[in-house]
C-alpha cells in the first residue's frame, strides 16, 4: 500500500479543520454594509465596524448608525436587513439550511425574507420584547420602538405567526396560529396570531395584538421599497456609489 506523503496529510487535516472551524464559528455572512455599521468585537471590547463578507457567529451584537444599512445572508435563500438606528444580535449558529435562523431586536428596524425552507415556522424568527415572529416563507418588516413599549409586524408576501416572547424550557403543546379579526381581544397570557399578506399587527404596552389591514401607503416607504427591489435582484451585485 502507497504511504500519504506526512506533508500532504498534515495539509489535508488543516483542511479539515479550517471548514469544521468554518461550519462551528459562522451564523451568517455580510451581503453588504452601508454607512456606518458596526459590530462589537469582544476581543478589543470595543464596536468595529462591519466588513463586505464578514463571517458572524450566535452572540454577536450589531448597531447601525447614521444612514447605515446591513444585509445578513444565511444558508437556505434567507436574508435579514437592518436598517440605520438598529441594534440587534444573533442568537442562533444557523450553520446550514437546516438550522434555524434567530435575530434579536433591541431597537430599530429590521426586514425579513425567505425564499428557501418555507414550510418550517423556525426558518426565521425575529424576537422582540413584545414578541416573537416566525417566519411561514415571506417578506416582512418589524419596526421596534423600545421607548414606546411597541412592536409594529408588517407582511408584503406570504406570512408570519406571531406570539409572546415566552422562552421555553421543557417540550410544550403550542396552539395552532388563529387569524385575529379587529376588534376582537385576545388575553395577553396566550396568543398566537397569524398575519397574512398586505396585514400588520401591532403589539403595545398591554401586549394585546391589534390586527389591522396594511394601508398602501406602506409600499412607497423608502425602506420598503428599497428591500422588495432588492429580493427582485437577489443575484445583481449591490451599487454602493
Amino acid at each position: 500500500m502507497r504511504q500519504i506523503p506526512s506533508a500532504l496529510r498534515i495539509w489535508g487535516l488543516w483542511l479539515l479543520l479550517l471548514a469544521e472551524s468554518s461550519l462551528i464559528l459562522n451564523a451568517g455572512e455580510v451581503g453588504y454594509a452601508v454607512g456606518n455599521a458596526e459590530f462589537f468585537d469582544t476581543t478589543q471590547s470595543q464596536w468595529a465596524p462591519l466588513q463586505l463578507r464578514q463571517r458572524l457567529g450566535a452572540g454577536d451584537r450589531l448597531r447601525i448608525l447614521g444612514l447605515g444599512r446591513v444585509e445578513l445572508r444565511f444558508a437556505g435563500q434567507r436574508f435579514v436587513r437592518l436598517n440605520s438606528g438598529t441594534e440587534a444580535q444573533l442568537r442562533s449558529e444557523a450553520r446550514s439550511a437546516a438550522d434555524p435562523v434567530v435575530i434579536g431586536l433591541q431597537a430599530g428596524q429590521a426586514w425579513g425574507s425567505v425564499f428557501g425552507a418555507r414550510d418550517r415556522p423556525d426558518a426565521l424568527r425575529i424576537r422582540t420584547p413584545q414578541a416573537v415572529i416566525a417566519v411561514k416563507g415571506t417578506q416582512f418588516d418589524v419596526l421596534l420602538e423600545p421607548q414606546l413599549s411597541r412592536t409594529e409586524v408588517s407582511v408584503f408576501r406570504g406570512e408570519v405567526e406571531v406570539q409572546p416572547p415566552v422562552e421555553v424550557t421543557g417540550p410544550k403543546q403550542v396552539p395552532g396560529p388563529q387569524e385575529v379579526a379587529p376588534p376582537q381581544e385576545v388575553s395577553r397570557e396566550a396568543w398566537v396570531v397569524l398575519v397574512r399578506k398586505q396585514q400588520r399587527l401591532v403589539i403595545g404596552e398591554t401586549g394585546i395584538p391589534r390586527p389591522e389591514a396594511l394601508s398602501p401607503v406602506a409600499q412607497e416607504d423608502d425602506w420598503v421599497r428599497f428591500n422588495l427591489e432588492r429580493d427582485r435582484n437577489l443575484l445583481e451585485p449591490l451599487d454602493l456609489e
